[in-house]
């Protein structure tokens, strides 16, 4: 079982909500935890589209971060930075 997304076979799906971009960094974030679990990594992005991306492009390429939630709690998380993410689908729209 994954905390933040669905799982599609050993693809971690996340949408809405479940997608923030870290401007700092130019990316999107994953839980280590979550991504150990797992193969592939696909987001539904407002900015970016339908992008995705696999689980030994996390390992060669993201940045360690360490997030806060609003409660305090902290999750080790890594950040891959958009360029290492692969597009699948660029005109996509979140149904609301």
């Amino acid at each position: 079982m994954v905390a933040h997304g669905q799982l599609e076979g050993r693809t971690l799906v996340k949408r809405g909500k479940q997608v923030q971009k870290f401007v700092k960094y130019g990316g999107y974030a994953v839980s280590i935890d979550d991504i150990l679990r797992v193969d592939r990594v696909r987001l539904y992005t407002k900015n970016d589209g339908v992008i995705e991306a696999t689980k030994q492009t996390f390992d060669r390429h993201s940045i360690p971060h360490l997030f806060r939630d609003k409660n305090g709690a902290l999750e080790h998380q890594l950040v891959l930075p958009i360029e290492f993410w692969e597009p699948l689908q660029t005109n996509f729209k979140e149904e609301k």
